[in-house]
């Protein structure tokens, strides 16, 4: 039912903006094509929470509501109350925890290639090696991403002129 009598949280869906949370790895930018594709008909919203909170939080462990808080700050300081959601990755656990947190905020939510729970060993000693990464050696995370989420056709997909500018830098071990 799409009346106008349905109640004070019903807008037009073209003033609802989408915000789209991005993975460990991630930053806003690796959305720029969907971005391409949804600005045409909705404002679009991208937080980069990552850095912000990593620089609050140097010394205590993060956690998923502390993202999810800095994503709703985010879009509370470009004026907005209501919204369409999507994560991807940990992006996906962060958006489920805006949605839990703040329900009244949330229209709807997408999750795209979440995870359920961290507890899993394997998951869980890859999230702590992750962090301990980011936090001490950005190279050497950005390296072991690149290794454990990429397949070995797409590395060697990596056009000459660029393999070849970039060979050192990205292959390295120091």
């Amino acid at each position: 039912m799409n009346s106008q009598n349905e109640g004070p949280y019903l807008i037009d869906d073209k003033d609802l903006p989408i915000v789209l949370v991005h993975g460990t790895m991630g930053k806003s930018e690796d959305w720029s094509r969907v971005v391409e594709e949804l600005s045409s008909s909705r404002s679009v919203t991208r937080p980069n929470y990552m850095d912000r909170v990593a620089e609050r939080n140097s010394t205590n462990e993060l956690s998923i509501k502390d993202l999810a808080d800095e994503v709703v700050a985010a879009v509370r300081a470009e004026g907005k109350q209501r919204f369409d959601l999507v994560g991807s990755s940990l992006g996906a656990a962060v958006a489920t925890c805006v949605a839990a947190e703040y329900p009244e905020m949330v229209r709807s939510l997408a999750l795209v290639s979440g995870f359920s729970h961290g507890s899993d060993p394997r998951m869980n000693l890859q999230f702590k090696l992750w962090l301990h990464l980011a936090s001490t050696d950005k190279v050497a995370f950005t390296k072991l991403l690149l290794v454990s989420g990429l397949s070995s056709g797409i590395m060697s997909a990596f056009d000459e002129p660029h393999s070849k500018r970039n060979h050192r830098k990205l292959y390295r071990i120091d």
